[in-house]
């Protein structure tokens, strides 16, 4: 995320992945899975910018990090079974804490009866 963001706001906190539970880790109720659902989504691959006339690509720059891109296809489904599978790690281990309620938070919405509509892409892999 832009540095920018926590220049104006130091609150600004945003975890892609990872889980957060309630009451706490200890005596969880409630775990809310973050599970980052944009590279998953196939109109970000080529499309431009998230706003009309943004002139930059989605940059991807946690799995250009990790060394995937969508320039190469091989590298960006590796990268993209490594997020499933850490999702897959994280939910087992919810289940073996006894968590009694467990949400999965993304960007997008897999399913939506809004405007948006269901996303194809993420419904056939997710």
């Amino acid at each position: 995320f832009d540095p920018e963001l926590r220049r104006r706001d130091p609150r600004w906190n945003a975890y892609i992945e990872g889980s957060i539970a309630f009451p706490s880790d200890d005596d969880p109720v409630l775990e809310v899975v973050l599970f980052d659902t944009t590279p998953f989504v196939e109109k970000y691959l080529n499309q431009a910018g998230a706003k009309p006339g943004d002139k930059n690509k989605h940059a991807f720059a946690e799995q250009r990090k990790r060394g995937a891109t969508p320039a190469d296809p091989a590298s960006w489904r590796r990268d993209l079974q490594a997020s499933l599978d850490r999702l897959d790690r994280r939910l087992f281990a919810a289940k073996e804490r006894g968590v009694r309620w467990l949400v999965v938070m993304g960007h997008n919405a897999i399913r939506d009866t809004g405007d948006h509509g269901d996303d194809p892409s993420l419904v056939a892999l997710l």
